[in-house]
């Protein structure tokens, strides 16, 4: 081949390449991933999360999280996103309501392209030795090492980082549940235990239950110089922080310290409305009038105190067919953040599970009415809820 030739076939390769990469770079951008119609409600959800917008000013547009960086892994997701554009032309996902009827279908088809590469993606931004986990909330900090120790990859859990998730069509969720009772089912035939590996005893006849014992004095014996302060809130939170008599007054006791300090710092500040309550003494008051003239020694050593206390249910019955429906829902929903039912103090979510009832009923009805500020993923999913849904998960909650 001639010199010419030669000079022809590399200024036609260089073309190629160069053509190649101005494609790559124009379809990478925020704009045209979200051109069609049907990505309008990803746009929208996108833009309400930290992906978006943050403190640092750092964003990850769709192909930061869905464009791998080389070349060749590049090429073949291109390939692959171009079965949304067909669907969208052929009209399979062309209307919200179509969108809506696949999302489940194609998120899983994303989530399992992120678990292969071990969410490699997410991971040309975060990785675990960069991680300063002291700085993390508790939770957070306790969920990621523990993931590291698990071989986790970041999908396992932020499924519904940048977009909302998705609920399993109660199709799957039924047979999944099928299943899970048929193997359990099997288990305790086969060993004569039970699914979790303990011996199953013997069914007998329900014992009364004991009377409840009231406690006459809600002095507390072990908090050394902030002893009045507790016995202050011990007057309607009760003996050591578990409310036993008014079932508008929450339990305070095993909280975690930082839930607590976050929640009387929210009091002080405004950011969360206190209820009007009558003292036992007959003070008209509530939590912002309360805590407005703490210092914040005051709420850390408070808060210290009542970390170290035992959670108590507060006595109260609930409707079990209500309670198993609010467990299915609880499971669907909320087990995301709420773990262990609702019961985990380390989630900086709080122990809701095992509250009085009255309590949780009005901060429902805070929740919908906007008193009370929700997480946006909580607001996402609660919005969605029917009041018959709400009623069933609080029968669950207090099912303890």
């Amino acid at each position: 081949m001639s010199k010419w030739g030669v000079l022809g076939v590399f200024f036609l390769g260089f073309m190629a390449y160069a053509g190649m990469d101005l494609f790559f770079k124009e379809t990478n951008t925020l704009e045209f991933c979200t051109s069609c119609h049907t990505m309008q409600q990803n746009l929208i959800e996108y833009k309400e999360t930290a992906h978006y917008k943050n403190h640092a000013g750092v964003r990850a547009i769709c192909s930061d999280c869905h464009v791998p960086k080389t070349t060749l892994a590049e090429f073949w997701a291109k390939l692959y996103a171009a079965r949304d554009v067909y669907h969208e032309i052929i009209g399979t996902i062309d209307t919200p309501e179509k969108f809506e009827k696949h999302r489940w279908e194609m998120a899983n088809r994303v989530w399992d392209i992120m678990k292969s590469t071990d969410s490699r993606e997410c991971r040309s931004c975060h990785s675990w030795d960069a991680m300063m986990f002291i700085d993390q909330d508790k939770s957070a900090s306790k969920k990621h090492q523990l993931a590291k120790e698990e071989g986790k990859t970041c999908i396992d859990c932020h499924k519904g980082i940048a977009h909302e998730e998705p609920d399993k069509p109660e199709q799957e969720v039924a047979e999944t549940e099928d299943a899970k009772q048929t193997s359990n089912e099997s288990t305790q035939v086969a060993t004569g235990k039970s699914a979790e590996g303990k011996l199953k005893a013997p069914e007998a006849p329900v014992k009364p239950a004991a009377p409840m014992m009231v406690e006459h004095s809600t002095d507390a014996t072990d908090a050394g110089p902030i002893t009045k302060l507790v016995n202050d809130c011990n007057q309607c939170h009760g003996k050591d922080g578990n409310s036993s008599k008014d079932p508008e007054v929450p339990s305070i006791a095993g909280a975690s310290a930082s839930y607590s300090h976050l929640t009387l710092m929210a009091f002080k500040s405004g950011d969360r409305k206190g209820v009007e309550y009558v003292t036992p003494s007959g003070e008209v008051t509530d939590m912002n009038k309360v805590t407005r003239d703490f210092t914040e020694d005051q709420f850390n050593a408070l808060s210290e105190y009542y970390a170290r206390k035992t959670f108590k249910p507060f006595p109260q019955k609930a409707d079990p067919e209500m309670a198993k429906a609010g467990e299915a829902l609880f499971k669907k929903k909320c087990k995301k953040c709420h773990t262990d039912g609702g019961s985990n103090a380390d989630d900086d979510a709080g122990i809701i599970a095992g509250q009085p009832k009255e309590y949780l009923i009005k901060q429902f009805a805070h929740f919908d009415q906007g008193i009370r500020e929700m997480p946006k993923k909580m607001a996402k999913k609660f919005k969605k809820l029917s009041d018959e849904e709400k009623k069933q998960i609080i029968e669950f909650l207090i099912n303890r």
